[in-house]
């Protein structure tokens, strides 16, 4: 893929009078070529032959299902936290800071202001509005945030000191299951973090510019091997999968306080 980074310094051109003279204006930089590698995910079950022959059920295909279930479970763990080390690399993984041209690979993190849950009234919906603030506007459109269930809940019940609740929070629209913060879909991952010291509880994000995951074209594959450790029945299974981020001015994340 390509990497997009930020043009804006660049001076691509200009107004000018109607006759005046015309200087070279930059040239844009190119997209910077970005690898994602594949990695591969493994299982390697035994069962015996006897347990095959006499259950009921087919334990075998009962098997299979469980391994695509758990590689799943592991995917989405590493899209989010993973360090790219024999595994994809997740986008909670980078340093914080505001992407430039220098140094581009770095996610833009606003604070909550409560170390276990947000500030205290009145600015507790402030992270909210922060990071929709700090998302560029070419890229607002097809955002939404990802939290836990738990961290969605706790959301839900800011109130003002009336008693009002102060996050506009919505049934999702048409087409748009769960519910809405501020009028983007909120994404329930249970692999984000919990609200607590220092956690990056909170993402807000146009996935579909910022994350790239790269599945490879075999998807799982199931090898059955009853000869190799006899009396036992091999299943090998494994996957490749790669993923990383590939638009850091697409993501924003909240930081509990410390």
């Amino acid at each position: 893929i390509q990497l997009r980074r930020d043009l804006d310094q660049a001076v691509l051109g200009g107004w000018v009078g109607e006759t005046a003279s015309r200087a070279a204006t930059n040239t844009p930089q190119t997209p910077v070529p970005h690898e994602i590698p594949v990695h591969e995910a493994y299982a390697f079950p035994l069962i015996s032959q006897q347990e095959l022959d006499d259950e009921d059920m087919d334990l075998e295909s009962w098997l299979v299902k469980l391994l695509a279930a758990r590689f799943l479970r592991d995917e989405n763990a590493a899209f989010c936290s993973g360090n790219g080390v024999a595994k994809p690399r997740g986008f909670l993984s980078y340093t914080a800071g505001t992407p430039s041209k220098a140094t581009f690979e770095r996610i833009e993190q606003v604070v909550t202001g409560h170390a276990s849950a947000f500030a205290a009234d009145p600015n507790g919906p402030d992270v909210f509005l922060k990071l929709l603030g700090a998302m560029k506007e070419e890229l607002v459109d097809g955002a939404s945030f990802a939290m836990t269930r738990t961290t969605l809940s706790v959301a839900r019940r800011l109130k003002d000191s009336n008693g009002a609740y102060q996050v506009g929070i919505e049934p999702g629209r048409k087409g748009r299951p769960g519910c809405e913060i501020l009028g983007f879909p909120v994404d329930r991952w249970a692999d984000m973090p919990e609200l607590g010291a220092n956690a990056l509880a909170i993402a807000f994000a146009n996935w579909a510019e910022g994350y790239q995951i790269v599945d490879h074209a075999s998807g799982m594959t199931v090898l059955r091997d009853p000869y190799t450790q006899k009396p036992h029945v091999g299943i090998y299974a494994k996957k490749r999968v790669g993923g990383d981020v590939a638009n850091f001015e697409a993501i924003k994340l909240a930081k509990c306080s410390t």
